[in-house]
């Protein structure tokens, strides 16, 4: 059985392009055209939660466009943890897991997950 924990050089190998590659560039679009629906469009402020925030890109990206009054970021990889910590000092960052997770926040406007998938 896994452990869950993605490859520590898949890690590094996303925080070095994480800001410009095609593939994140394009999940952060198409999120943010979901969001100014008028149906999914989030409050002024709004309080967000990155579920799997990896090494922070799309926390970093969610806070600099939405200005959350809670902004948080949880993932199983403790290396995850600390990349997203060393970017984003604003934020909640914590480690949790997706399948139990821990919740610092109780009412949240948009929770977010890119891309976890667990065996």
């Amino acid at each position: 059985m896994s452990d869950g924990l993605m490859n520590a050089a898949e890690y590094h190998r996303i925080a070095a392009v994480e800001r410009e590659h095609w593939w994140f560039l394009g999940v952060r679009d198409v999120v943010d055209r979901t969001l100014r629906r008028p149906r999914w469009r989030l409050p002024e402020e709004p309080k967000i939660l990155d579920v799997g925030c990896g090494t922070g890109g799309n926390l970093r990206h969610f806070i600099d466009t939405y200005h959350p009054s809670y902004a948080g970021g949880f993932d199983l990889s403790p290396l995850g943890i600390d990349y997203t910590r060393k970017q984003i000092h604003d934020a909640d960052i914590y480690q949790s897991d997706l399948r139990h997770p821990e919740l610092h926040e109780g009412q949240l406007d948009q929770d977010s997950t890119t891309a976890e998938i667990y065996t």
